[in-house]
């Protein structure tokens, strides 16, 4: 140690013989340590003004290290728009960390606590972490350096109160933020079809406008999310965002198909901030805070009539509510008692959709309560190609006549014409059906039969054909087991015991079905419009067998 150091201690004037040597007096024989500093800045916005505060503060830092003798740039670190309140988004302050704890910097510049964190936890926990890898922190301001043992507690009150600070600036501007709202005055958000003109005005980017429309579009013609947005992605067409990448997401579709925006509408107050610290947002949809509706706000894009419809289709879409209702709920009568029909997902190990009687709203959510019919599911699939089949069973000739009469039948032609229209939507029976059923003969329904009631003055037949035996539908005193055959209404099927025994369970499963209905018009906003006879979405769901695990099922 002699060897390696200059060392001159002194004598203690206590203990004879005992040399103190401190800490300032031992230094390395020819060698000289640069100090790294960095610097940390921060503005919360980008304001142009924030903008040059940001530059003057780098150049300042920047001319402050290279002026004092043995310091050396380590890093000018700068986080522009970003709040103080958590880290998580602020990249260059992560960065900075990370390049102090390889060892990279020994010294750390701050404006002051507030530009550091407006944080108590992060802005003590990230100087105690720093200090314990040997990088201290002073900040300017309050003229803190954390290498001194009294930085702590003057830290701790500063923190504090840059923290407090935060707390009335997001108190002030939620504050007048919801005024406004009061007022009817929305708060800009980019969206994709509007550009944003002069203080709250908003104009139509009518090349965005005409991909919307064509969203929209596409929806109402059955086509799926994943669908438009592979049509949008083989066009090269940008997609909405920052970033503009020429990528499509359902998501993003879906965003766009709910927005109220497009038919010149501002919804206020959708969700809210819970926590000016974490800035976690919750949705709004019990009013928590007031809600607002602002009609006509700005220029449309879709028309009232289509977005209606887009939402009644995306609500029977809507998976979290059980089962799809899409397309033929309200349409679909029962043959028993002529309520509507639902749609519910089958339990069985192709998982396909069937319909039921969903029985009469009394107030009741289970389908025993709500009907006297008997259980029997009819196949999704086989109503769809018996409807079109009767479509394309009616003349162009007899529509011609008709269209003379009935603005429908002119709109029935247009889809005779559209070759692309292959398979039933819900527009398509919106704006031409009346209602669909089953043949009926006293109290027999012949299921090999539909009848539906035109919107255009015609009601036309058509056959229904049925895959299997066991989509055959059936009641439960018009199916049997006999001579080793499952027989439908009498009639023997190609079906043996596993098809009976499979339509057996599903009586059981149809028992089981709650139906609850939807307090919201298909979750279009009650300022809305209700001038379509759109029907109420309901949520459709089934509880587990009992005895099921007895047979092993379940599972």
């Amino acid at each position: 140690m002699l060897d390696e150091y200059n060392i001159k201690g002194t004598e203690s004037t206590l203990t004879p013989g005992l040399k103190i040597f401190k800490k300032a007096e031992v230094k390395k024989q020819g060698r000289h340590k640069n100090i790294k500093v960095a610097a940390y800045c921060r503005v919360s916005t980008d304001l142009e003004s924030q903008k040059s505060s940001l530059d003057i503060q780098m150049e300042s830092y920047k001319k402050i290290i290279a002026e004092h003798p043995g310091w050396v740039l380590a890093g000018i670190y700068a986080d522009k728009g970003i709040s103080g309140t958590s880290i998580l988004n602020r990249v260059e302050f992560q960065k900075m960390i990370q390049d102090a704890e390889q060892g990279k910097i020994d010294y750390i510049l701050a404006k002051s606590t507030s530009r550091f964190a407006r944080n108590t936890m992060d802005t003590l926990y990230y100087t105690r972490h720093l200090k314990e890898k040997g990088v201290g922190v002073y900040f300017e301001e309050q003229k803190i350096d954390t290498k001194n043992a009294t930085s702590e507690i003057l830290l701790t009150i500063h923190a504090a109160f840059a923290q407090e600070e935060s707390h009335s600036i997001s108190e002030n501007v939620k504050i007048g933020v919801r005024k406004r709202f009061a007022m009817g005055i929305p708060k800009w958000s980019t969206t994709y079809g509007y550009r944003r003109i002069e203080g709250d005005s908003w104009g139509i980017d009518k090349k965005e406008a005409a991909i919307v429309q064509r969203i929209f579009n596409y929806y109402l013609q059955g086509k799926s999310l994943p669908m438009i947005a592979a049509i949008l992605e083989k066009e090269n067409i940008p997609g909405p965002g920052l970033q503009k990448t020429k990528q499509w997401y359902a998501h993003s579709l879906a965003t766009i198909l709910h927005n109220e925006k497009y038919v010149g509408d501002v919804a206020m107050q959708k969700d809210f901030t819970m926590d000016f610290m974490t800035h976690k947002r919750k949705r709004n949809r019990d009013a928590a805070i007031p809600k607002y509706y602002k009609s006509n706000h700005h220029e449309a894009i879709i028309d009232r009539k289509t977005f209606e419809e887009v939402q009644v289709i995306l609500a029977m879409c809507d998976r979290h509510r059980g089962s799809i209702q899409y397309p033929f709920y309200s349409f679909l009568k029962c043959p028993f008692c002529g309520e509507n029909m639902i749609g519910v997902r089958l339990p069985s190990r192709l998982h396909k959709t069937a319909w039921t009687c969903g029985g009469k709203d009394n107030g009741k959510s289970s389908r025993v309560e709500r009907t006297s019919c008997p259980p029997y599911f009819v196949s999704n699939d086989s109503l769809m190609q018996a409807v079109w089949k009767a479509f394309k069973n009616i003349s162009l000739d007899e529509l011609q006549e008709l269209a003379n009469k009935y603005t429908e039948a002119e709109e029935a032609l247009e889809y005779r014409k559209n070759t692309e229209m292959s398979e039933v939507t819900f527009h398509f029976l919106n704006h031409l059906v009346d209602s669909i059923s089953f043949e009926k003969t006293g109290d027999k329904v012949n299921w090999f039969k539909i009848l539906i009631i035109w919107k255009f003055g015609m009601t036309s037949s058509a056959p229904v054909n049925y895959d299997r035996p066991s989509y055959i539908p059936v009641t439960p005193d018009t199916a049997e087991f006999r001579d080793g055959l499952y027989y439908a209404n009498g009639h023997a099927t190609e079906g043996q015991i596993n098809a009976y025994k499979s339509i057996q369970r599903l009586f059981e499963f149809c028992n089981s079905i709650s139906i609850y209905r939807c307090n919201e018009q298909a979750n279009v906003c009650d300022t809305i419009s209700k001038t379509l006879d759109i029907p109420i979405v309901l949520t459709v769901r089934t509880t587990k067998n009992k005895n099921a695990k007895k047979r092993g099922e379940g599972k």
